[in-house]
């Protein structure tokens, strides 16, 4: 398999009143390599942004099942809160997914021989 990666061009004049939803796939069969190539992804777009209450505003929807709204578009006002905030989910499928495996060695293992 190759390795793919995402590119954002640099020295991009993103400035200017806008609002930005990023709307990211979540569900536990997301290999957790490519998601955080996905929240990479986001990351790099957002540091050319100029994230502001009256610049550009960020939110951040998942999903698998259901939606999730991760963060609306008024809840950081500084480009380095988004960033943190998205390193942050870049671990979320991790913990989802390990989250599956516990359980389910908790049923097969435990429940089922008792």
């Amino acid at each position: 398999m190759t390795e793919s990666r995402c590119y954002v061009a640099e020295n991009v004049d993103c400035s200017g009143v806008i609002d930005v939803a990023f709307v990211l796939h979540s569900a536990g069969t997301v290999h957790p390599e490519r998601w955080r190539y996905v929240t990479q992804f986001v990351v790099n777009i957002v540091k050319q942004l100029d994230v502001g209450p009256n610049r550009t505003r960020v939110a951040v929807i998942t999903w698998s099942d259901s939606a999730y709204v991760a963060f609306k578009l008024n809840q950081f006002t500084s480009r380095q809160d988004v960033v943190q905030v998205a390193v942050l989910y870049s671990l979320y499928p991790l913990l989802l997914c390990d989250c599956v495996a516990v359980i389910s060695s908790l049923h097969h293992t435990i429940l089922l021989e008792t």
